[in-house]
């Protein structure tokens, strides 16, 4: 089943980034983010979901023990902290409670509506557990694995633009009845209330879309990905350790 990856204005249920995908993964998420950052700049506050990948190294940084050299040229052991994409930012992160459904309570009312508006519209709707399961959903999955003669079933292709259309109709045509809403759309109670957008320059939005490791320098260089990398600034760092940092895609 597909995954979707949202990022969504807490007060005003606008739909700021979004990425369709197989599996979710940190890459997936950063898409979402960048989107929402290069369209409405960076959030001082993310509030995300108490799972695997949203607590991802890439995302939330780390703290690694690395050999470098002391101000008197003797090499010893130091802990450094390599910098996730939402500290890059500048972006507070929280996490809703695990396994307590109210903390993300919002949200999840969110994809409710979204499989109301729009997975139950696609055709090949097989519900998300047994009660809301049809009675041909076994045909859905015999068509999948080709024993059965329907032709039907929803290409990917087609569903990531289905999904990006259903997004732009959610931000400017639905409308909450929910507080603060008063019957107006996304876009709408969003373009009331959004003050100046905290923007990010692109070259720091580039290097928070990418993943730090730490590397020992070697008369080679570096090497990333079986790759020697060579620079004449690396020679001062010879036998020591650098923070490297790969782009995601």
């Amino acid at each position: 089943r597909p995954r979707i990856t949202t990022i969504k204005d807490d007060r005003t249920s606008k739909m700021l980034g979004s990425c369709p995908s197989v599996y979710r993964s940190s890459r997936s998420i950063m898409v979402a983010v960048y989107l929402m950052v290069s369209m409405f700049g960076a959030p001082g506050r993310i509030h995300m979901d108490d799972v695997k990948d949203y607590r991802s190294k890439v995302l939330n940084g780390q703290t690694r023990k690395v050999r470098v050299v002391n101000e008197d040229g003797f090499e010893e052991e130091s802990y450094v902290h390599l910098h996730g994409a939402f500290s890059m930012l500048g972006c507070d992160v929280t996490f809703s409670e695990p396994y307590h459904g109210q903390s993300k309570g919002r949200q999840e009312r969110t994809f409710g509506t979204f499989a109301e508006y729009f997975a139950k519209e696609t055709g090949t709707y097989v519900g998300s557990n047994t009660v809301a399961r049809h009675e041909d959903t076994q045909l859905f999955y015999r068509a999948l694995n080709g024993k059965a003669k329907r032709r039907d079933v929803y290409q990917w292709d087609d569903f990531v633009r289905g999904f990006g259309r259903f997004v732009d109709w959610w931000n400017g045509s639905w409308r909450g009845q929910g507080k603060g809403m008063d019957g107006r759309t996304p876009d709408e109670v969003f373009a009331s209330l959004a003050g100046q957008p905290r923007t990010i320059d692109p070259e720091t939005l580039a290097l928070s879309l990418t993943k730090p490791e730490v590397r020992r320098v070697r008369e080679n260089g570096v090497r990333v990905g079986g790759v020697d990398y060579w620079a004449q600034e690396l020679f001062e760092y010879s036998g020591t350790d650098v923070v490297v940092r790969l782009p995601l895609g």
